[in-house]
């Protein structure tokens, strides 16, 4: 009878395996640290490219307000030569040109405090830019590497699996075929546990204490024993 628990041991062994490869192999496929890796990466992306589009943008405007306010100055470098070079002698074309001329002036200020408040905020953005940029390559860097890690752990994971089916057969083929059934029906039940070893008297699957009488049985090998609760065959500890 030892012999047979023995049996039924050794294919529950093999079958605890399958099921922890198989289970590894779920895991791996849908990895939840993987996917918040690349949830990180994603959010990182985002927030780099947000920044170096504002530095971006924030260049082009220094760059056309410079040129607005270059072409701005030449406008009144114009005016002011005819206002001062005595070819406009009417008061009031004088008066409407000295307008002109200040209107320019201010529009000219408005545009230089403007640059000088962009300059401002771009180089409060330079070192945000270049941090956000160096967190892409670290998220970048974890991504990879995490699916390095699994892509080598999947790899040996189903090579392992690819092996056991054989293994599982020359295990079944030494158990006793009446027991299958019930090993089976048993392990399907109870979380794939279908043979465990008795504990001080107790059944370790469900915790019940079998009687005296059965304990005698088990340690004896005379008579394969079920616990009366949930079924699991029972062994003694060797």
């Amino acid at each position: 009878m030892r012999e047979k628990l023995r049996a039924l041991l050794a294919l529950q062994k093999v079958d605890s395996r399958i099921d922890e490869l198989n289970a590894t192999v779920a895991r791996l496929k849908d990895d939840p640290e993987l996917a918040a890796l690349r949830a990180d990466l994603a959010a990182k992306t985002e927030q780099a490219g947000l920044l170096d589009h504002r530095a971006q943008e924030i260049a082009r405007q220094i760059k056309w307000n410079e040129g607005e306010v270059r072409g701005l100055r030449d406008a009144v470098r114009t005016h002011e030569r005819k206002l001062y070079g005595g070819t406009i002698n009417n008061p009031k074309e004088l008066s409407q040109l000295q307008a002109k001329i200040e209107e320019i002036k201010q529009a000219i200020g408005k545009l230089e405090d403007q640059t000088l408040d962009l300059m401002l905020e771009a180089e409060d953005l330079t070192p945000k830019v270049a941090g956000a940029k160096e967190g892409v390559t670290a998220a970048t860097a974890a991504v990879a590497a995490r699916e390095s890690a699994n892509t080598a752990d999947l790899a040996a994971a189903s090579a392992e699996l690819s092996e056991l089916p054989a293994q599982r057969q020359e295990a079944a083929a030494a158990v006793d075929p009446k027991l299958l059934p019930d090993y089976d029906y048993v392990r399907s039940r109870r979380a794939g546990a279908a043979v465990v070893v008795l504990d001080r008297g107790v059944c370790p699957g469900c915790r019940m204490a079998v009687p005296p009488m059965l304990q005698s049985r088990i340690r004896e090998g005379t008579a394969v024993v079920r616990c009366e609760n949930c079924g699991r065959f029972l062994c003694w500890p060797e």
